[in-house]
């Protein structure tokens, strides 16, 4: 199904924002009625208008935020009910004080109204990538029904008060075409060992390398033992190498054990791995590790069951402290995060079932089901892409832009209104609740990869639904998403824990810090050691899984050791003599707890969680890891203490 000549035509590098006059697109309302009935997008934007003018006629409960402008009418923006500043307004509440009256809206005839479109502008949220107008990208595609390009003369607006109501529709950018340029959304892979998804790793590797500023790119010495591979004549050797000392870059992997025994390496067969590693006996995922660091261009792979001699107690004692400066070290790290075991494979299955609901639906809480966007296959043709959808899409190959063909993809999936006058950063919790892509993955559930997670200087996440790729400078999904990279930074746990106590604790102005969710915008400066803190990481450390109680302090050691040396601290069985007072405020949290921003919305959800003693003596009963579960800190607000 071709596009019509205005679809052809849409310039969505210079889309005006919601606030703006609209771009003109069919003559009137029944053009596009007709036109739906042979171009495709005509008939996306065409439901798009119907589900907006169907809102306009319900009385529905509504997620809204309020803006008086200085000049011009008051803005009512719609947002999801974790977005900072959203109110829940009902039929039968105050709302219609506000001077709502959308359902009493008069809809003129079909031959006088008009659509109009409208993109959705966010600012990117990586620092490096500029400033002001120039660094904003286009989200979505909006469509505004009305007698008029004026804002105040759309449907459900009148002069005095108008709807924001965001974009309907989702725009991606094929990789490669100049669009990507201003377009972040991108399709996934079918799968993770496609040519296509090894494209984008060696892409997110070598960005990160050349422009990420808080990336260090130092090259550190090897671990005391790596797997060395070589390209031969007669194929790839793998084999077990003493550093002595030596400097390169390498890869480690990050990857659960699971219950069927796995190759080990032990005092009975080093010397022999020394000579040779055959691949054939390894595991799935560490096959495919030893595929995708020759994929990278590295040499060298750390694998803790195989360099470290797993029979031996004082190779264990000896190469255990150092597993931090392993991670640390790591030139990358492969994380199995969907994998339950050595034998599931670090890529996952060939075809990937989509997810229920994408990232940002979750951010923003309202959770669309079976919303998902479009996939890319590999092709015989690299110059060319093969798309599988499940869901209405529309495939824009005639898009020029800076006298070059782009190829967009076109969807259906909402998001709030984002102008370019007042723009929202595009990453998660930057309109809505901060949202971890990867932290309900099997292996980030297990405790001793917290650590591995924040030390490790960049990461490629393979986790059920895409690949993730998470350094100092961003946190990134294969569909463009993007989250606080702050969020699991050893730079951010250092910098909290250097705070004084007037920045740490329940600061005094502002709307604070929050224990349940909704809360704090993502540009709230001061969050003292919860955003990406100690306090924040030993909250979700406290409900990660141990195969043995007793290493409670133990998987959060090297963690310990870093900040220490950092900050010049003292470390008590979990707790910092800098910040006792606040480390001492901690409480068991069994059950989920959940704050959004209306009154008496404080609700118990599912338990967690059978708070536990411990067994045998491992802390002092002052320290959160004298329990077994779920906790969380209490904030402090310094300035009401009197002793």
């Amino acid at each position: 199904m071709s596009l019509c000549v205005y679809c052809h035509a849409i310039p969505y590098h210079a889309l005006p924002s919601e606030d703006e006059d609209g771009l003109t697109h069919h003559t009137d309302l029944p053009a596009l009625v007709r036109s739906s009935a042979t171009c495709k997008l005509c008939e996306l934007l065409l439901q798009a208008a119907y589900t907006t003018r169907s809102k306009i006629r319900q009385e529905a409960a509504r997620w809204l935020k309020f803006e008086r402008l200085p000049e011009g009418p008051e803005l009512i923006t719609e947002l999801g009910p974790y977005c900072p500043g959203s109110q829940l307004f009902t039929s039968d509440d105050d709302a219609s004080s506000r001077g709502r009256s959308e359902a009493k809206c008069t809809f003129v005839n079909n031959e006088s109204i008009k659509p109009y479109l409208y993109g959705g502008w966010w600012s990117r949220p990586c620092a490096h990538t500029g400033t002001g107008t120039e660094n904003l990208q286009l989200i979505g595609l909006g469509v505004r029904l009305g007698t008029s390009p004026r804002l105040e003369n759309g449907e459900g607006n009148r002069s005095e008060q108008c709807y924001l109501r965001g974009t309907q529709l989702r725009v991606r950018a094929l990789p490669g075409t100049p669009a990507t340029t201003f377009i972040p959304g991108r399709a996934r892979t079918v799968s993770s060992n496609s040519k296509l998804a090894t494209r984008q790793m060696q892409s997110w590797l070598a960005e990160c390398v050349s422009f990420h500023e808080l990336c260090p790119v130092t090259i550190t010495r090897l671990p005391s033992r790596v797997l060395h591979l070589k390209l031969t004549p007669h194929g790839w050797q793998i084999r077990l190498v003493e550093s002595k000392g030596q400097f390169g870059k390498y890869a480690a992997l990050s990857h659960c054990w699971g219950s069927v025994p796995l190759s080990t390496l032990t005092t009975h067969n080093l010397a022999e791995r020394k000579r040779n590693v055959p691949i054939a006996t390894l595991p799935a995922t560490f096959r495919d590790a030893i595929e995708l660091t020759q994929r990278l261009g590295l040499e060298y792979l750390w694998i803790d069951s195989l360099c470290i001699i797993q029979n031996d107690q004082s190779d264990w004692q000896s190469e255990a402290p150092r597993m931090s400066d392993v991670y640390g070290g790591a030139w990358i790290t492969f994380s199995a995060a969907h994998a339950d075991g050595c034998n599931t494979g670090l890529f996952g299955p060939m075809d990937r079932e989509p997810p229920d609901v994408t990232p940002d639906n979750v951010s923003l809480g309202r959770l669309v089901q079976g919303n998902v966007g479009p996939f890319l296959v590999d092709s015989p043709n690299p110059l060319e892409h093969l798309i599988l959808a499940r869901c209405p899409l529309v495939y824009c190959t005639v898009y020029e832009y800076q006298g070059q063909r782009s190829e967009l993809l076109i969807s259906q999936d909402w998001m709030p209104a984002s102008t370019r006058r007042s723009h929202m950063p595009y990453v998660s919790g930057g309109f809505g609740r901060p949202v971890d892509p990867v932290g309900k993955q099997h292996l980030l559930t297990r405790a001793w990869t917290l650590q591995e997670r924040l030390l490790a200087r960049r990461t490629l996440h393979f986790a059920t639904d895409q690949i993730y790729w998470e350094c100092n400078g961003c946190l990134s999904g294969e569909d463009g998403s993007q989250f606080d990279p702050m969020l699991y930074s050893m730079d951010m746990v250092i910098h909290g824990q250097r705070l004084s106590h007037s920045d740490c604790g329940h600061p005094t102005d502002g709307p604070g810090l929050s224990l349940t969710e909704g809360y704090a915008p993502f540009d709230q400066k001061s969050r003292g050691r919860w955003r990406g803190g100690w306090l924040k990481h030993i909250e979700n450390y406290s409900g990660r899984k141990l195969t043995y109680e007793s290493d409670k302090l133990d998987a959060v050691s090297g963690l310990a050791k870093q900040v220490a040396t950092a900050v010049g601290d003292i470390y008590y069985a979990g707790l910092w003599k800098n910040h006792m007072i606040e480390d001492l405020c901690w409480r068991t949290y069994p059950v989920t707890e959940e704050r959004m921003q209306v009154p008496q919305a404080h609700r118990y959800g599912r338990r967690l969680c059978t708070i536990t003693a411990q067994s045998s003596y491992r802390a002092p009963s002052w320290s959160w890891a004298c329990l077994n579960g779920d906790i969380r800190f209490m904030p402090v607000e310094y300035s009401r203490l009197v002793a």
